[in-house]
């Protein structure tokens, strides 16, 4: 499945829990007070379920960030 940008956010904010206003491409775990440990699960799940991604441990302590997100389905042919 190819994704639009804004269908990825829609998903972090579902996984962080918060609006979907609160979330932008720039938006950085320091900006969202839900974007803890657990949070980071759930993207990789995410990322898994809804794009068929399978994401190293190593890989998944850089989802810091949108941005970092984004990047990884940009990577993966993932993104519109």
């Amino acid at each position: 499945m190819s994704a639009t940008v804004d269908q990825v956010l829609d998903g972090i904010a579902e996984c962080l829990q918060v609006s979907r206003s609160t979330i932008s491409p720039t938006t950085v775990a320091a900006d969202v007070p839900a974007w803890d440990s657990m949070a980071v699960v759930e993207l990789v799940f995410m990322l898994q379920r809804d794009y068929d991604l399978t994401l190293p441990p190593a890989q998944a302590t850089t989802l810091t960030s949108v941005e970092a997100v984004l990047k990884i389905l940009r990577d993966a042919g993932k993104l519109a």
